[in-house]
């Protein structure tokens, strides 16, 4: 008696073979760049802290987008010295239409879902670090506003750059050598969330810490997923509209 055809199934997304303990690159790449990401956070605190009103949004936006695209050649150097190809990072990639509308939808539905959790992460972290309400836009974040067609312009290309660049960083590279220094994918997607806490301390504490909590959300959404590609999408959505709000809000609050 012959066994019954399998009927053919849609192909799953998946990430490089072997174990998933391997790390990517070496861990003395990963200290550096960890390294660099927490001087970099803690710089660009006390800049901002320091320099106050004189520090220009635009010229902000144009070093974070050269920093953020410097950041990721050298993580790409460091997995292709250790033989990692950029697949494996970036996990499947759209062979069709549909694989297109496939990660749409489900970066709309986790950006709603996301949206809510953050809500009441910002909730919970000013009750606990007693931080009031804020009667108006702080002043960090009047200073990274867009101002004007070429600010926005510029907020916009930073926005993109950054759901590449960060994902590919944090969620492709630092959460799978995490990963597999603690033989955990749980403590991966929460230590690289730290890492991207630290890395946005120049929002202040709470802030920072409502984006450590976008980061898991993030970080296991590519686990999930074993693809970049929706948490890319997710991001860069959430920069453009966390953009869009600051560039309208002055002008809805001064009627």
């Amino acid at each position: 008696m012959t066994e019954p055809l399998a009927s053919p199934a849609a192909p799953v997304p998946v990430m490089p073979t072997g174990s998933p303990w391997k790390p990517v690159a070496s861990y003395l790449h990963t200290f550096l760049i960890v390294a660099l990401l927490c001087a970099v956070g803690v710089m660009s605190m006390l800049t901002l802290q320091r320099g106050g009103a004189a520090v220009k949004a635009t010229s902000l936006y144009l070093q974070t987008i050269i920093w953020l695209w410097a950041l990721s050649l050298l993580v790409y150097f460091g997995l292709r010295r250790h033989g990692t190809r950029l697949r494996d990072i970036f996990g499947q990639t759209w062979q069709s239409f549909d694989d297109a509308l496939m990660d749409i939808g489900i970066f709309v539905g986790f950006w709603i879902a996301a949206m809510a959790i953050l809500v009441g992460a910002n909730a919970i972290l000013m009750k606990i670090t007693g931080t009031p309400a804020p009667k108006s836009i702080p002043t960090e974040l009047q200073m990274l506003a867009p101002k004007g067609a070429l600010g926005l312009s510029l907020w916009l290309i930073l926005s993109v750059s950054a759901g590449i660049c960060e994902e590919f960083v944090f969620r492709g590279y630092l959460q799978r050598q995490f990963s597999a220094l603690a033989r955990n994918a749980a403590a991966g997607i929460v230590l690289s969330a730290l890492v991207f806490s630290v890395g946005h301390l120049y929002e202040g504490i709470v802030k920072a810490g409502v984006i450590g909590v976008f980061g898991i959300l993030l970080g296991t959404l590519a686990y999930v997923r074993r693809s970049l590609a929706p948490g890319m999408l997710a991001h860069a959505w959430h920069d453009i509209f966390a953009g869009l709000l600051l560039y309208v809000l002055p002008h809805w609050l001064q009627r």
